[in-house]
């Protein structure tokens, strides 16, 4: 399932920017691992059209870390799981470490 959410300044570029992993909000929808949240640029409460996409791969509604009625999501880099889930874990990981010969 694909959301389009609005997100403002500075967060939506932090975003785009992968330095925001994580990102707090009401519950209001059914978030799930492996949706896509799309991100609208809001700048003086109007869309600028600039749209960003993550995957969703943590939903956390634990108490300890959000507000009721509030979710955190981790999010990753839109396609990027579907190349790591394809395979087994420590081939994943072999391929990363493991220097060209």
């Amino acid at each position: 399932m694909t959301h389009e959410l609005k997100v403002r300044e500075p967060y939506f570029s932090l975003i785009r920017a992968g330095q925001q992993v994580c990102d707090l909000r009401v519950c209001d929808r059914r978030f799930q691992y492996g949706d896509i949240a799309v991100f609208k640029r809001y700048k003086g409460g109007e869309c600028t059209g600039e749209t960003c996409r993550r995957r969703i791969i943590h939903v956390i509604t634990d108490r300890q870390y959000c507000p009721k009625n509030y979710v955190l999501l981790e999010l990753s880099e839109y396609g990027i799981n579907e190349r790591a889930v394809a395979c087994d874990f420590h081939e994943a990981v072999d391929a990363v470490f493991t220097p060209n010969a």
